[in-house]
């Protein structure tokens, strides 16, 4: 095989060629013949072909040599392997103008994986890699010619059943390792940028899962209804409050994930029970008819949730405001975090896919705070939302069509099952429904109201994050309301100002159709005044 540089026989405007490189290669009676350019352009004068560089005199000669070398160097690189058998004549050519010889399974994620996959996978596919390497004892990059000694993958299984038994190690992480190498090494393959076939016995790709030290009884306990309720109790600040109150948002929403609250809280996924979409109509919400219409961000499992009314639209109607109060700066992907203030439902919409680190780290700090508050895990709103319905006797199929996933029965449920069939809805509204009541879920947002009004008060906050009404335009003014004073049959409305331009940009995007007749946000304004009535009869400490 040979590789060389060719000038471009057509002269560009100026009087520059481009140089291409020609990889050419004979075997017995038939040839292989590539050509590539290097998307370097110079003047034909000035080209040495035996040094393969331009001269002095040539602009920028300097730029350009270097560009030369690198290709060069890199070209030095690939025939070796070729010759050593390593690299196809393809993966060459694949190979030669790329800024890594990709003969590296940490190149080749970091070039062609975080080209070809989801920033998710992209970042997936590194920590793993990194775990296989820290099993197998490699602290360099992991070359494809390593990998394919037969003994790299023999001590990966014995390095592991031993961190097994130490209780370090998961089978489902081992797993995940074995299966990441393989999918890696199998997509160079295809792709030529190696020669590589992984072909594992079935007894090293995996370890035994009963032997796991962590699979214990404790593992997957969920949490109490007590241990929110201390959560709300040890609330210094909005944004603990905030993170509280998301974490019971998940638990209410049958177990969302931080990814479902971006993704599946959107108008555009409200349906009625006959999947017609209705958007943001105001009296799908006056009537308790919010039903959305969700593939579940991690498993892509539908799920069909009725948003009731109470507790869950009146939490997420407080959550997007504190949201605009505590993240009105903050930008993933060059955007503002946060939901359009005219979709009713949506509290934050960013692109998660293509930037999964700041995705992580937004809602790793709120898992901070739930630590400091009383120890709440994000992840366990999922299990505790099961387990409260384990308790009441629900079966384990209706809870899969609660939690969004496959009932028990695969083909039925893949290739039958009607799970939007109103006799069936009205049965998992109710397991819905009696979960949230034996979480004490109406208590809780109560408990979390009046901490709310308690945090705005005695920090001095602006009242509009007790916003309780459409946002009202009179030229310049911008005004929600945000109490009440007066008896029943003689409300009048305490008047708000949103005077901040930072949030004055936020709140003046709402699309006003309102008169301003403040009494039809009488009963909106009521959540605050009722939450104080019920919870002045329990007796004990709140704030």
């Amino acid at each position: 095989m040979t590789i060389t540089f060719k000038l471009f026989s057509r002269v560009l405007k100026g009087g520059k060629k481009t140089i291409r490189l020609r990889v050419y290669n004979r075997i017995k009676d038939s040839i292989q013949d590539f050509k590539i350019t290097t998307g370097l352009k110079v003047y034909p004068k000035f080209w040495d072909k035996e040094a393969e560089r331009v001269t002095k005199d040539h602009p920028d000669f300097e730029v350009i040599n270097t560009k030369l070398s690198e290709i060069k160097q890199r070209r030095e690189s690939l025939l070796n392997r070729f010759d050593a058998g390593v690299l196809s004549f393809d993966a060459v050519c694949n190979q030669i103008m790329s800024n890594s010889d990709m003969n590296t399974l940490d190149d080749f994620i970091e070039v062609k994986i975080k080209e070809l996959k989801s920033d998710v996978t992209y970042n997936d596919y590194k920590v793993k890699l990194a775990g296989f390497k820290k099993l197998v004892r490699i602290k360099g990059k992991l070359t494809f010619t390593a990998l394919g000694k037969k003994d790299l993958i023999v001590k990966a299984h014995s390095n592991a059943q031993k961190r097994q038994k130490e209780g370090t190690l998961a089978s489902r992480s081992y797993s995940g390792y074995i299966g990441t190498i393989k999918t890696i090494v199998s997509l160079a393959c295809y792709l030529d940028y190696t020669d590589l076939k992984l072909d594992i016995p079935n007894m090293y790709l995996s370890i035994d899962k009963t032997r796991d030290k962590n699979q214990s009884i404790t593992k997957n306990k969920g949490h109490k209804v007590e241990d929110v309720l201390e959560s709300i109790n040890n609330i210094t600040s909005l944004k603990q409050w905030e993170a509280v109150s998301q974490w019971m948002l998940m638990f209410m929403l049958r177990g969302f994930y931080p990814g479902d609250i971006v993704k599946g809280l959107k108008q555009v996924n409200i349906q009625d029970t006959d999947q017609n979409q209705i958007g943001n109509q105001k009296l799908t919400y006056a009537t308790d008819g919010i039903y959305i219409y969700h593939h579940r961000s991690k498993s892509v499992r539908p799920m069909y949730i009725h948003v009731f009314q109470k507790p869950i639209f009146s939490l997420i109607r407080k959550l997007k405001f504190v949201a605009v109060y505590n993240h009105a700066d903050l930008e993933i992907g060059g955007k503002t975090i946060l939901a359009d203030i005219n979709d009713n439902l949506s509290i934050f919409d960013y692109e998660m896919d293509n930037n999964s680190e700041s995705h992580k780290k937004f809602w790793k700090h709120r898992q901070r705070r739930l630590a400091v508050v009383g120890g709440l895990r994000i992840i366990k709103a999922r299990k505790t939302f099961n387990q409260t319905a384990q308790r009441l006797e629900i079966s384990s199929d209706v809870r899969a069509l609660l939690l969004g996933q496959s009932a028990s029965n695969r083909i039925l449920n893949e290739h039958y099952n009607d799970n939007t069939i109103p006799e069936l809805l009205v049965k998992v509204d109710k397991a819905h429904r009696d979960v949230l009541e034996r979480f004490r879920c109406e208590e809780i947002l109560d408990r979390l109201l009046i901490k709310l009004k308690y945090l705005v008060n005695k920090n001095k906050l602006p009242g509009w994050l007790l916003c309780e009404s459409p946002v009202f335009k009179n030229g310049r003014d911008i005004t929600v309301v945000t109490g009440v004073e007066g008896g029943l049959n003689n409300p009048e409305p305490i008047i708000t100002k949103i005077v901040d331009p930072k949030f004055r940009k936020y709140f003046n995007k709402y699309n006003s159709t309102e008169v301003q007749d403040f009494s039809i946000t009488y009963p909106m304004i009521q959540e605050f005044i009722d939450a104080e009535k019920r919870m002045s009869k329990i007796k004990e400490l709140i704030v």
